[in-house]
């Protein structure tokens, strides 16, 4: 009788035991699990606005040029720029410049269809991937996001503006050359006075 219940009590403990490490496997693999996730969003996600970082807006960026290779669809670029925002980082910190780009972005995902994508490109420079979207609606939404801006009151200097480059895709670009194209097409509504929407195809 007594070695019956030392038996069931061994067999207990083991299953305890049995219990507690599988738990306690499954606990490290599920902290693993939310580190990897914060690591994830952390490389798809800009730390000051939230919006895609360069690195996730390339890997978006290229599956549709991939798609647009082979199916008609019309992938427009909308790139632009604050204007004169090293005046704003020099007058009034780089706190109030952090403040003035993370308004900026609200307002263009407030413009943006919920399948656009929103990139801080760098700086003070923004992308928007506008699948699905003919030039023309493109350079509305451009300046639909303009206006928007023009007429927020950001509690810094009297106005701040952006100039936009609007571009669509065709078949020979390739990642760099449509960029680059969306970022010539903004230089010149910088050149041409500022707070302008400049596009070609």
């Amino acid at each position: 009788m007594n070695q019956f219940l030392a038996s069931a009590v061994y067999l207990l403990l083991v299953i305890a035991f049995n219990a507690l490490s599988t738990m306690r496997i499954n606990y490290h693999k599920r902290v693993q699990y939310l580190h990897e996730c914060k690591l994830k969003k952390l490389a798809t996600k800009d730390t000051l606005t939230g919006i895609y970082s360069r690195a996730a807006f390339y890997l978006e960026l290229e599956k549709w040029i991939n798609y647009a290779h082979r199916y008609p669809v019309d992938l427009a670029i909308i790139m632009f720029d604050i204007d004169d925002f090293k005046i704003i980082n020099d007058t009034l910190g780089h706190s109030a410049g952090d403040k003035v780009l993370t308004q900026v972005s609200n307002i263009a995902k407030k413009c943006i269809r919920n399948y656009d994508i929103l990139c801080r490109w760098g700086g003070e420079e923004f992308v928007v991937l506008a699948p699905n979207t003919p030039l023309e609606n493109a350079v509305i939404l451009a300046n639909k996001i303009k206006e928007a801006i023009n007429n927020t009151d950001f509690e810094t200097l009297d106005k701040i503006t952006c100039s936009f480059g609007v571009t669509l895709y065709n078949k020979n670009d390739d990642f760099d050359s449509l960029i680059a194209r969306a970022d010539d097409l903004m230089y010149r509504a910088k050149k041409s006075g500022k707070n302008q929407v400049v596009y070609s195809l």
